[in-house]
């Protein structure tokens, strides 16, 4: 005592000599202690830490054994470090080996630390021994005993066998060989593998503290003899019968008992169940480990030990005491308060055995303090047996009485200790936490408003709204200070403050209470059951208060816990405030919460999933028992994973397949057993599954018990015994593989017999088949005539003997050959049924029921063939359809009596067929009956072919295709209809058809209008027949932004004198825009209104037509959307010719044209006279000219002459050559050229053909021609337009304008030419 005086008295002296501190004073509180036991190395560094607040800070000492320890005085091994008590000490030695207690000290108290054992970490070696050799008989008991070494910490002990060679193994101990706690090894019975003379048994001790081992002389094990003894059960080594163990630790008992076989332990509890969660079997049952012991543990243990030379049990029994170390049961609490207060310690512990208690107060016991009267101490016994306190009360304090309270509760198990110190304090109030200028809260909820101080007396806090006292109902002032208002509702809000107190001063402050609506989950998630595998969605909504909107959020949790990013399969989609589970399985069941929070209150509403999935397979599969023809199984049913299982599968395979499961059995879901039945001279091995309506569950594991059956002989013969009879003249005999699991034994063959059908008397000839795979026996040579028959038997035979079943006999025949019998009275059965595109009615004579047809027939009657094809074209279009003959010899309607028929599929529509039909039997087909021929009538088309936009505007498309292939067109094309719709993701809108639809099969390109901007269109195509649509053709594509088109580009592709071609170019590269419309203006230079040509929707040209010759023209394209439009930059042109010029005045340029004129006459007459003298040999130049062609420009005009003009035609010599002739497609005529063309009624002469200069619709352009001086209008006889192009870029004329003609017309079948039509332009 006399040390902690004095420490006393020096800080003291040393705080009032320092100046008065700002901060509120306060005795010391231990706050970081050592261990109870440290461990040191030598030369290692050890700690011992030590560590107090208080204020002012406190002095630290040390003692040593009891006696003061001065660090610095004692060597410089020793430091104490800065600003606190920790001691470390760099080279520490034995002679450091000691107790030491930490002591923190100020004016205001000392407190301790808890007692500290330093101790030198060690492992000594064991003591010197020879190596020990034991014999043992095999099958006795063998313990080796083991002493461990002196060792700090405790080392751990274990054997080892160790070779010559120093290396080492550490034993596996299992149920006969094993370790008491004491170190010693038993083993229950010696086996051969336990000796060997090369290998000895060593006792380890491990110090992992000191990272070292030891090893313990060597022991020998040698067997006396080679045979095994066996042994009823005896004790071998128990641990102690009194077993204690501590409270919420670990108890364990042991038992190791001796025999051979090795013993089967088992463990009892004499006074209930041994606790099945809290309870193990260690050391292969020998040890019983029970873990977080109570009191209700307590009683007697009995382990007991049999094996097959026990008459009876062994056992022994063990009583377990539960103990406790110390523990609080009121733990002594810091107090601060004022003058004239009262403080209370109350230290209060319990244990078992009963604990003692001990206080001191600033390291003083208290007999050794002068009484106070002012301290009450109250000591005793709780009416429990393990509890006791001691209660320490003062009352009336005064600051002398500022102090430090040790309490420490020991028994034999342990001690518990702490500090507490008690504060004298004289303090106005002062705020710890003030108000918060803002608080802002859900309705519904619970809220504090803070208001905590210090001031010694505690402050006397009073709470006010708006300036008035707050008293009781849903506000409470807490002890703290704090103002808990419970349920908060929209009148809550405003502002209040609060006021703390006492005798030495106040303070105020305020703060405003904020109330929000409180957040409402709208939709709540829905229950869902999903199968395995499947996803599962949960959607969820909430509303909030307006101010917190932004800061609403969903989140999901499942089973109360959140669901983070982590967790890959489980996605929120923060779109629609979704949780999606991908690939759902079992174990994703569970309660699933939405929570909708805005960081102030929550929605909470939940929903469950239920996840359905295969079963888990069975378990514990066990082969009760195994007989020569069943087997008794057990299994236990796995989880169903929430879907009731409906049965089980029993599975086995045999040696013979060990990689294939074969079915056995199906049990139904109340039963866990089955009877399997058994074939002999197999070895069979089980599995169980399990199937519910999601599906089956994976296998069991298969049984560790093999079934081995005896031999037998067969129990079945060869099944689908038959003939085959495809190589004549020979017997070929096939059936079914008999797989080894039916052979029964060794030595399994196949014996095959045979003999001539009606030949009783002979014997039957015998084939033997050794391998049990060959299934095919093949006789040649048996007859001369095809399809004779047989009686034939195959028996199954091991080397027990034949199978048990007699082997049925069956009729087969050997081989068919080509059949003589040709069908007759084939026909076109189209008098009661229509005729279709793909289908027709055939019927013929079927085969006569008589001796000579099946004579014919070579083998068995098998039915019909009908072989159809084109006419002419029987190489690339043959084709077959079978008729079996069960299907025409039933009931059929169309069938006419007495004959065969068949309904032919697939025929080639608007085609000459021809067919013919024969008769076959398996192998073999015979001879075709004389063929017919019929036609089938149109079809619908095919699909037509490239199918494109060519321009895509914002209300239009330009498309264009090609006609369907020849082969796909199955008619006359009579024209396309085109119909559209738009698309909106995965959405399809309402089918338009375009208007008008097209008429004309030569149309391959229009225009589709009316179309809305930034809009997907599905577009489709039909080709038409007189039979309707075809097969559709479709593309996608998008039309563009509104705006006004591009300027278009153009060129005059011809020049002539009173008409111009001008041709463009529609913008066709993304990002361009294209008018849905385009014409040409033109005006003379320098007047004031331009003119303009007919729109064009699908031509890039146009015809401009009634020019003045030798005039300059302004010329420009205007393309137009329909409601904005761009014009071309403006162009100048010069027509051919002469302009007008002024003659008046002129006299002789009068009489200079009258003088040509005379010139002209005298040549015309000349002229009439060379014609007359050539009459005769014009028939001859106009037959030759007839033959000759040519090839009209495209705008060129229509040359008619009738038919007999055509020989009598002279052409010019100055008839322009190709290469004069302009480019482009001239619209116009030519005039100069007094001749008209012509073709004969349904003819067109080669000239007229599609223009090679035509490609993918877009004109690229005709010969030249070059320019003529005088032009006049061609004569247009049948109303047409002049100038307008057909469909092959040339001017239309009627006489080439024919329908075509079906591929079977006769081609002089007259054709009414057709009505030419808008449409007839586009190309």
């Amino acid at each position: 005592m006399l040390f902690v005086n004095i420490v006393t008295c020096l800080v003291g002296i040393a705080l009032l000599a320092c100046p008065a501190h700002a901060q509120l004073s306060r005795p010391p509180n231990m706050v970081l202690m050592p261990d109870e036991t440290i461990f040191f190395k030598d030369g290692e560094t050890v700690e011992l830490p030590c560590k107090a607040e208080a204020e002012p800070a406190p002095l630290y000492t040390w003692r040593r054994d009891g006696r003061l320890f001065e660090p610095s005085g004692n060597d410089d091994r020793w430091v104490q470090l800065p600003g606190e008590g920790t001691l470390v000490c760099n080279r520490p030695e034995a002679k450091d080996v000691a107790m030491y207690q930490c002591f923190a000290t100020n004016q205001h108290g000392t407190a301790l630390s808890l007692n500290i054992n330093l101790q030198q970490g060690r492992l000594e070696t064991f003591p010197e021994a020879e190596a020990q050799t034991i014999e043992k008989s095999l099958g006795t008991p063998v313990t080796l005993r083991c002493v461990p070494p002196t060792s700090l910490p405790t080392a751990d002990i274990t054997w080892i066998l160790r070779d010559q060679s120093g290396s080492f193994t550490v034993i596996d101990y299992d149920s006969h060989i094993t370790m008491d706690y004491f170190g010693k090894l038993h083993i229950t019975n010696l086996k051969p593998e336990d000796v060997n003379t090369n290998r000895a048994y060593v006792c380890m001790a491990i110090n992992e503290f000191m990272r070292k081992n030891a090893l313990g002389s060597p022991i020998y094990l040698v067997s006396t003899g080679q045979e095994t003894t066996n042994t009823a059960v005896g004790n071998l080594w128990s641990s102690p019968v009194e077993t204690k163990g501590l409270l919420g630790g670990t108890a364990r008992m042991k038992c190791i008992f001796a025999g051979n076989p090795t013993p089967r332990v088992e463990w009892r509890r004499d006074s209930g169940p041994i606790p099945p969660l809290r309870s193990n079997l260690e050391s292969f049952g020998m040890e019983l480990a029970i873990s977080d012991l109570e009191y209700a543990d307590e009683g007697e243990y009995e382990c007991l030990a049999n094996n097959d030379f026990s008459t009876r049990p062994v056992s022994k029994t063990f009583r377990l005491t539960v103990m406790s170390k110390p523990e609080w049961q009121v733990k002594p609490q810091d107090v601060e308060t004022s003058v004239n207060g009262r403080a209370v310690f109350m230290c209060k512990g319990k244990g078992k055995p009963r604990p003692q208690v001990d206080v001191t107060i600033d390291g003083k016991p208290l007999a050794s303090i002068p009484t106070n009267p002012r301290r009450i101490v109250n000591r005793g016994a709780a009416d429990n047996e393990d509890s006791v306190y001691i209660n320490v009360t003062y009352v009336n304090l005064t600051k002398s009485d500022t102090q430090v309270i040790q309490c420490n509760i020991s028994n034999t198990n342990g001690y518990i200790f702490t500090n507490a110190y008690l504060n004298i304090l004289e303090d106005p109030p002062e705020f710890v936490r003030p108000p918060r200028p803002q608080v802002i809260v859900a309705e519904g909820q619970s809220v504090n408003l803070s208001c905590q101080t210090t001031g010694k007396p505690d402050p006397v806090i009073t709470w006010f709204k708006e300036g008035r006292p707050i008293t009781g109902g849903r506000y409470i002032t807490l002890l703290n200070g704090d103002l808990l208002i419970m349920s908060v509702v929209l009148a809550d809000a405003g502002h209040f403050g609060c006021e703390a107190a006492n005798k030495f001063g106040s303070i105020s402050a305020n703060g405003t209470l904020a109330v929000r609506r409180r957040t409402r989950i709208e939709q709540r998630p829905l229950d869902l059951e999903v199968i395995a595998g499947n996803d599962a969605k949960f959607t969820c909504s909430a509303t909030t208060d307006t101010d917190e909107v932004k800061q609403l959020e969903i989140l999901w949790e499942k089973d109360d816990k959140p669901i983070t990013p982590d967790n890959q399969r489980m996605t929120s989609n923060y779109q629609d405030n979704s949780l999606t589970v991908t690939g759902t399985i079992a174990r994703d069941s569970g309660r699933y919460t939405c929570v909708a929070t805005n960081g102030l209150d929550n929605a909470t509403a939940s929903a469950m999933l239920t996840v359905k999935g295969r079963p888990d397979p069975p378990t514990g599969v066990t082969v009760i028992d195994c007989f020569q023809d069943k087997a008794i199984l057990e299994w236990s049913p796995g989880s169903n994973n929430n879907a009731p299982i409906l049965h089980f599968i029993v599975q086995y395979n045999t040696t013979f397949t060990p990689d294939i499961w074969t079915f056995a059995q199906q049990v139904r879901k109340t039963q866990n057993n089955a009877e399997i039945p058994l074939t002999p001279w197999a070895n069979y091995t089980f599995r169980v599954l399990s199937s519910n309506k999601i599906g089956d569950s994976e296998p069991s594991e298969p049984t560790l018990r093999v079934c081995n059956t005896k031999p037998d002989v067969p129990y079945t013969n060869p099944a689908n015994v038959r003939t085959i009879g495809e190589k004549q003249r020979s017997l070929i005999v096939e059936w079914t593989e008999m797989p080894q699991i039916q052979h029964n034994g060794q030595g399994f063959q196949y014996l095959m017999s045979y003999r001539r059908l009606g030949d009783s008397s002979s014997n039957w000839e015998k084939r033997t088949v050794s391998d049990y795979k060959e299934t095919r026996v093949v006789i040649d040579n048996v007859v001369t005539e095809p399809y004779q028959p047989f009686e034939i038997k195959v028996v199954a035979h091991n080397s027990v003997g034949d199978a048990r079943a007699d082997a049925p006999v069956i009729i087969g025949y050997t081989g068919e050959d080509e059949p003589a019998f040709i069908p007759t009275g084939l026909e076109l059965n189209d008098k009661d049924y229509d005729l279709t595109a793909t289908t027709a009615t055939l019927e013929w004579d079927p085969l006569p029921d008589s001796e000579s047809s099946r004579r014919n027939m070579k083998g068995e009657f098998m039915g019909y063939r009908i072989q159809y094809w084109k006419q002419n074209e029987k190489m690339v279009t043959f084709r077959e359809q079978p008729v079996p003959h069960s299907s025409w010899n039933s009931s059929r309607d169309f069938c006419r009596p007495g004959k065969a028929c068949v309904e032919l599929t697939n025929l080639f529509p608007y085609s000459f067929i021809e067919a013919q039909v024969v008769v076959m039997n398996n192998f073999y087909i015979g001879p075709p009956s004389p063929a017919i021929v019929f036609q089938t009538s149109e079809g619908v088309p095919g699909p037509v072919k490239e199918f494109r936009a060519i321009v895509a505007g914002p209300n239009h498309f330009l498309l264009s295709w090609e006609k369907p292939e020849i082969t796909d067109q199955n008619g006359v094309i009579r024209g396309y209809d085109i119909g559209f719709q738009t698309v909106d993701g995965l959405d399809l809108g309402k089918m338009q058809d375009r208007e008008p639809q097209i008429n004309d099969l030569n149309v391959v390109r229009t225009t589709l209008s009316g179309l809305r901007p930034i809009q997907k269109y599905r577009v489709h195509i039909w080709a038409r027949t007189i039979k309707g649509r075809g097969e559709d053709y479709f593309i996608e594509v998008t039309t563009t932004r509104p705006g006004a088109p591009d300027a278009p580009k153009f060129t005059f592709s011809f020049i002539g004198e009173h008409m111009l071609n001008v041709t463009w170019q529609r913008p066709i590269e993304a990002g361009e825009k294209a008018g849905s419309i385009y014409y040409v203006e033109y005006k003379k230079l320098g007047a004031s209104e331009w003119m303009q040509t007919p729109e064009e929707s699908v031509n890039q040209w146009s015809n401009v037509t009634g020019l003045e010759s030798g005039t300059v023209y302004q010329v420009r394209v205007v393309a137009t959307t329909g409601t904005l439009l761009t014009t071309s930059a403006i162009q100048q042109v010069t027509t051919v010719g002469v302009g007008a010029i002024q003659i008046a005045g002129a006299g002789w340029l009068v009489g200079m044209m009258l003088a040509i004129v005379l010139v002209i006459i005298i040549i015309i007459l000349i002229c009439v006279v060379v014609v007359f003298l050539r009459k005769n040999c014009e028939n001859v130049i106009g037959k030759n000219r007839h033959e000759e062609d040519y090839e009209e420009p495209r705008g060129a005009p229509p040359m008619r002459e009738t038919h007999s003009q055509y020989p009598s035609r002279l052409y010019p010599s100055s008839y322009p050559s190709e290469s004069d002739y302009p480019k482009g497609p001239a619209k116009g005529y030519y005039d100069n050229q007094q001749f008209q063309y012509d073709d004969p009624p349904g003819e067109r002469s080669p000239s007229m053909s599609r223009s090679p200069y035509m490609s993918d619709g877009m004109d690229k352009g005709p010969p030249s021609y070059s320019d003529v001086d005088n032009y006049e209008e061609f004569e247009d006889p049948e109303g047409q337009e002049a100038g307008k192009f057909d469909q092959d870029g040339f001017i239309h004329s009627p006489a080439s304008n024919h329908a075509p003609s079906p591929s079977y017309a006769p081609s002089s079948q007259a054709q009414e030419p057709a009505t030419p039509s808008a449409m007839s332009t586009f190309v």
